[in-house]
């Protein structure tokens, strides 16, 4: 349903501060509902149950905002915000959920399961778009290809990369709102620089932009 509540400028604050922004990475369709796996802000990977609806609703969706609740038979979805839409569950379907109960930890060691998330895990997800693969035709949509000479931390989510073009010709920007350096590993890809501000980058079959 609908929240009665019209959504917030600042989401940090809707509904006692439960909200957070959440990087959608994938879906898997299971019985009963719909398990999200999402990648917090943190670099923390997450799953999220969604009950109650029948198809995948965050399809195109990269990144929004969600609040959950323990409830057998996991962390359930409650609600979602995503610009001005806001959704939650209703109380009368939550309350069919029993209580959770959590699993016996077992002290033996177990090799962690990651998700990769590219370029885009490095990034603040309510700040970038995760476009998903790139295609053909870069040069019409502002990219270019080069490589990344060099990059270094200037402070304040913000990164300055040394960039080399097909000509030889070296080019400076700067990349914002990272949360680490995301050419750590990059060699080279396709970018989209407006004012000497990197705005996109497609690196492989990753592709991601900064919101408007």
């Amino acid at each position: 349903m609908n929240s009665p509540v019209p959504v917030s400028a600042d989401k940090t604050k809707m509904a006692d501060c439960t909200y957070a922004p959440w990087g959608v990475v994938k879906m898997v369709k299971e019985d009963k509902c719909l398990r999200y796996y999402l990648n917090s802000n943190a670099g923390s990977p997450d799953q999220g149950l969604l009950f109650g609806a029948s198809r995948d609703l965050l399809k195109d969706v990269g990144h929004c905002w969600f609040t959950f609740v323990d409830k057998e038979p996991g962390k359930l979805i409650t609600g979602i915000s995503i610009e001005d839409d806001w959704v939650i569950m209703k109380p009368d379907y939550l309350a069919t959920f029993g209580e959770y109960k959590a699993p016996k930890v077992e002290h033996v060691l177990m090799r962690s399961e990651t998700i990769d998330m590219g370029i885009y895990g490095d990034l603040v997800h309510d700040k970038w778009d995760r476009k998903g693969k790139a295609p053909r035709g870069k040069g019409k949509l502002g990219y270019h290809f080069m490589e990344v000479v060099r990059s270094s931390d200037t402070g304040n989510h913000t990164f300055e990369v040394g960039l080399g073009d097909d000509r030889g010709t070296t080019h400076s920007a700067k990349i914002t709102e990272a949360q680490r350096n995301p050419f750590h590993a990059i060699t080279k890809g396709y970018f989209k620089i407006v004012d000497g501000i990197i705005k996109g980058v497609m690196v492989e079959d990753d592709w991601v932009e900064m919101y408007q």
